[in-house]
């Protein structure tokens, strides 16, 4: 781990820790998954290289995958809300996972660029 992710790491203690008063260890964990993406986003810099088709048609599956699970997570949400049956910590909880998969997304379109 290099400074710049530890600083990273380290300044979010706090807020992971109050989030985690309400959260279950998998919303932690999916939190921790996502500093740590950001954390290395730096690697899209270095991957200057043409994209094949082969990567190109990988990105738009990853993509297609994500927007179907962020549509049936609305999809939830519009149900959970028009049954009265109300979530804070699930909306919270798919509003982390969408987000998880579009770091996904990105650390393996870096990692394509890279290979």
């Amino acid at each position: 781990m290099n400074v710049k992710q530890h600083k990273i790491l380290n300044t979010s203690s706090p807020l992971v820790s109050v989030i985690a008063a309400g959260f279950s260890s998998g919303m932690i964990r999916a939190a921790g998954t996502l500093l740590t993406v950001v954390a290395c986003s730096g690697l899209g810099n270095y991957a200057r290289a043409e994209t094949t088709k082969t990567e190109k048609v990988g990105n738009k599956m990853d993509e297609a995958g994500t927007e179907i699970n962020k549509d049936g997570r609305k999809m939830k949400k519009k149900v959970r809300d028009a049954t009265g049956n109300s979530s804070l910590k699930k909306d919270v909880g798919e509003t982390v996972d969408n987000v998880q998969d579009s770091a996904s997304d990105t650390v393996k379109k870096a990692k394509r660029k890279v290979d």
